[in-house]
């Protein structure tokens, strides 16, 4: 139970966060994101609860046209450290 608690309060803080989250799995699925993130980019909530993959999340941005960081933006590899 002590676990599922401590999900629970990882999970509230960072849909509190000032910044945008976006956690993906090791398939490249969108698996959690918080309110700021949709905002940034602009992304409807129903879409990105869809689960969709990093790479859709980019072509989604590049066709709003929104000004993207210089740096480019690296595809996941699923290693955590």
């Amino acid at each position: 139970m002590l676990l599922k608690e401590a999900s629970s309060t990882y999970k509230h803080l960072l849909k509190e966060l000032p910044f945008g989250v976006a956690l993906f799995n090791a398939q490249a699925k969108l698996q959690f994101f918080n309110s700021k993130f949709a905002q940034i980019w602009m992304l409807d909530a129903s879409f990105l609860k869809k689960e969709p993959s990093f790479e859709y999340i980019l072509d989604k941005i590049q066709e709003k046209n929104i000004p993207q960081n210089k740096t480019p933006i690296k595809q996941p590899t699923g290693e955590y450290k």
